[in-house]
């Protein structure tokens, strides 16, 4: 779009030309619940301004289209629909398994705002509300930097990979 071959208006229409093909491709290969949730949230994301209205939100946006992706593609890999209701049926899906879709939405809730760090100038241009800019850089980038060692220490207890200020000081100091 940047070099003028293509129209906003052609852009819109290659959009929902795709929308369409990947309803199709997820209905015969899987992940169709996935796509449908996706194509919602690019709807809310961008045409309903989701992406402007506070950090909140679009993080919020960013964390649901990240799980999307994860869940679609496990349900690709396993040739099966997840079953998020097991009292309707066979049960596919696990409580580790949601526990770790609820961990990866939250990492990407607490962090995605690192996308943000490189175009304030146009954010704020555009009106868009995001964290380095309702905030302010120095306490958006320490936010960023809290919350990845967070989930740094609490990935180690989680998985039982040992005391995490221990891992970390191995790494740093052979």
């Amino acid at each position: 779009m940047p070099s003028g071959r293509w129209s906003d208006r052609q852009a819109e229409y290659a959009m929902y030309f795709f929308y369409c093909v990947f309803i199709a491709v997820s209905w015969q290969i899987g992940g169709l619940r996935s796509s449908l949730f996706l194509i919602l949230l690019g709807y809310w994301y961008n045409n309903n301004r989701g992406s402007d209205a506070n950090a909140f939100v679009r993080n919020l946006i960013n964390a649901m289209g990240f799980t999307c992706f994860g869940t679609g593609a496990l349900e690709i890999a396993l040739r099966r629909r997840l079953n998020y209701l097991p009292a309707l049926g066979e049960e596919l899906i696990t409580r580790s398994l949601v526990k770790w879709v609820i961990i990866v939405a939250a990492v990407v809730f607490s962090t995605v705002q690192t996308q943000d760090m490189p175009d304030q100038e146009g954010d704020a241009q555009r009106g868009r509300k995001s964290l380095p800019l309702q905030v302010g850089d120095l306490p958006a980038r320490w936010i960023t930097t809290i919350m990845m060692v967070y989930f740094g220490a609490f990935f180690a207890l989680y998985t039982g990979g040992g005391e995490p200020w221990d891992m970390l000081l191995a790494r740093c100091w052979p």
